[in-house]
């Protein structure tokens, strides 16, 4: 079933593991796993803005600890999470787990 997102489809894969699409709509460019609703999502003149609210959700630690010296991320994405950290915390070491190895290439790409 293929799926018709608003905007242009950029990236398209399938692996064992799944569906990648990249889809860019505007300043904004999204992954989606093969459904509708966004993976995560940057904006392309801003990318170290987190766009999407669950992300935005994800670094309320961030009241607890405002300088933290070290991050482990589970699940890359995107990578929207990674480059607002690298941004606000240039010192800070970020280790990233993603089971997807196809993931990562997306996102590095």
């Amino acid at each position: 079933m293929r799926l018709y997102y608003d905007g242009l489809v950029v990236h398209q894969s399938q692996s064992d593991d799944g569906v990648i699409e990249v889809v860019d709509l505007g300043d904004t460019r999204s992954m989606h796993f093969g459904t509708f609703p966004r993976q995560s999502s940057m904006s392309l003149r801003t990318p170290h803005t987190l766009e999407l609210t669950y992300t935005e959700a994800m670094m309320a630690c961030l009241l607890l600890n405002t300088s933290p010296e070290k991050v482990l991320i589970i699940g890359l994405g995107g990578g929207s999470i990674v480059k607002f950290l690298l941004h606000h915390f240039p010192e800070c070491q970020i280790d990233v787990i993603e089971y997807r190895q196809d993931v990562v290439k997306v996102a590095q790409g």
